[in-house]
């Protein structure tokens, strides 16, 4: 869709954590990244709304439609 490869290599929390730390990040919002990171992977985040519908009154558009009318903005596409 974009022309390029996305790559998700998974890195353990402990790894991230002391990366951020080491590029500066305070070590309170490092951590509280990771365990966000956790939750997505526990699924905290799963489920499916109505409300931009209910906000807009258009339905959502899925992440691949989105990646299609954006590629442009990302660098693919024509």
């Amino acid at each position: 869709m974009l022309g390029k490869d996305v790559k998700y290599v998974s890195v353990p929390g402990e790894a991230a954590i002391e990366s951020m730390v080491g590029m500066g990040i305070p070590e309170w919002i490092a951590k509280g990244y990771t365990e966000l990171s956790e939750g997505f992977v526990e699924g905290f985040a799963d489920s499916v709304s109505d409300t931009v519908l209910t906000l807009t009154g258009h339905p959502a558009r899925s992440f691949e439609q989105f990646a299609t009318d954006f590629a442009q903005v990302f660098g693919g596409g024509s």
